[in-house]
């Protein structure tokens, strides 16, 4: 199973958080073969550049293992792997109760960031009734 976590060089994992998805919608990480991860993110060019440190905050690398029982300890953090494959995690963030997704998506990927998806459905919104108002369109 670590062997999966393990990014290969073109490989970035995506964050995601079910309870609050914007907050980490943007952060990637690369989990490494010595156990540590790396933050990343992607620029406007959409280039993936570390991230060492944002304002006043700090980026260190996170240590990470996981154990025979499938728990990923990810720096403070213990998450119960749920489910997994080669391309996406389940966690299970029980302090919390709730679940984080990793995503794998690759370096030169055309996956568009969520502010895509956000400026279409404003310039098109009859694209998007409300569901039960009637209103559908092609």
């Amino acid at each position: 199973m670590g062997s999966f976590i393990v990014n290969g060089v073109n490989d970035y994992w995506l964050v995601y958080d079910e309870a609050d998805p914007g907050y980490l919608g943007g952060a990637y990480f690369k989990f490494n073969g010595d156990g540590s991860s790396t933050h990343y993110r992607k620029n406007l060019n959409g280039e993936f550049e570390q991230v060492t440190k944002d304002g006043d905050l700090i980026f260190d690398d996170i240590d990470w293992v996981i154990s025979k029982d499938s728990i990923l300890k990810w720096g403070e953090h213990s998450l119960d792997i749920v489910d997994y494959n080669d391309n996406t995690f389940i966690l299970y963030l029980n302090r919390q109760d709730r679940y984080l997704f990793l995503f794998k998506e690759k370096k030169g990927s055309n996956r568009k960031g969520s502010q895509y998806y956000i400026d279409k459905r404003k310039e098109y919104p009859e694209k998007y009734p409300e569901p039960y108002s009637g209103n559908v369109s092609d």
